[in-house]
């Protein structure tokens, strides 16, 4: 390469290279003390706990419930139910059920407790196409059943805790037993 196209070609790349380190105009570098990913999170905290008290104000914006009646109400909340099936992805058709399917194999019967009180059963449904929902099915004993409970452990916990049949739940804290 001759000197003559050198020169200039390392004076333009000096000069681009000078000028990447200088903010650009109405800005000013992050200068925030600490960690930054925390500054972020605490950020987005600050923002959704706003969010969430300002939805208060908002919500009768989005609810136009018909008290009068059982039917009036359904149907005054439906526009509601399908957007937040929508929101949660749950947007299949589901699947008529008539029954719960007891998961009962030669090596684990359906059966999986017992107590004084109840009866507790492996059970699936079919929740839309090719999906399967499972769980246990807790029948009181002794007594007529007077609710259907959908009770859901929390994420650090298997069904079975909730229902006090495996260990690392402390008993007041197996509510599924209990209703």
């Amino acid at each position: 390469m001759k000197k003559t196209t050198l020169l200039p070609l390392s004076a333009l790349l000096f000069c681009a290279l000078h000028l990447n380190a200088q903010p650009k105009l109405d800005t000013k570098p992050l200068a925030l003390e600490g960690d930054i990913a925390s500054h972020l999170v605490a950020g987005v905290d600050q923002f959704l706990l706003d969010e969430l008290a300002a939805s208060v104000a908002k919500r009768s914006a989005y609810w136009d419930r018909d008290f009068s009646s059982h039917e009036a109400y359904v149907k005054s909340v439906e526009p509601n139910r399908k957007r937040l099936a929508h929101i949660l992805g749950l947007r299949d058709a589901r699947t008529a059920i008539a029954g719960l399917s007891f998961n009962a194999r030669t090596d684990a019967p359906a059966l999986v407790g017992q107590t004084d009180r109840i009866t507790i059963h492996a059970v699936s449904w079919p929740a839309f196409r090719d999906v399967t929902g499972t769980g246990l099915l807790l029948e009181p004993r002794g007594r007529d059943v007077v609710a259907n409970v959908v009770a859901i452990p929390d994420s650090g916990q298997i069904p079975e805790q909730i229902a006090g049949l495996a260990l690392g739940l402390t008993p007041e804290l197996q509510y599924a037993r209990r209703l």
